[in-house]
């Protein structure tokens, strides 16, 4: 017997949901990446891959794709717990110098965000991938 009734019963709160994924971590790096690749034209774009650390909650991974020369460049982390904030994005100003930078909501995600995808070693990357165009 086949049915398209929906056997889920009230998910009063499906849309609610809705609306905190459009500000989880990984939406918002998600397009990001989307809007790399309209900047490019398509050469480079954002790539969010997902780690689960078990205990520990999630490791986000943010890469920069060039599809073309069959290519990542893996630019930062982000590791939350199952509650997303706070988080820390962890990543590289210089070769050699580490930085963690904890978000205790949205608003100091993005900002923090801004830092990473705006700083010269982030255009220093995206440039020489270019160049190679």
């Amino acid at each position: 017997m086949t049915t398209n009734k929906s056997l889920w019963g009230d998910l009063w709160w499906v849309d609610s949901a809705i609306k905190k994924h459009k500000e989880s971590p990984f939406y918002i790096l998600s397009k990001q990446g989307e809007m790399l690749a309209n900047l490019t034209d398509g050469l480079l774009y954002g790539k969010v891959a997902i780690q689960d650390n078990n205990v520990l909650g999630i490791t986000l991974t943010y890469s920069i794709e060039a599809p073309s020369l069959c290519y990542s460049f893996p630019l930062f982390r982000v590791v939350q717990t199952i509650n997303i904030y706070p988080l820390t994005i962890m990543w590289q100003e210089k070769e050699d110098e580490s930085i963690r930078l904890q978000c205790n909501n949205r608003e100091e995600f993005e900002e923090n965000l801004h830092k990473v995808l705006s700083s010269e070693r982030t255009y220093k990357v995206i440039a020489s991938l270019q160049a190679m165009f």
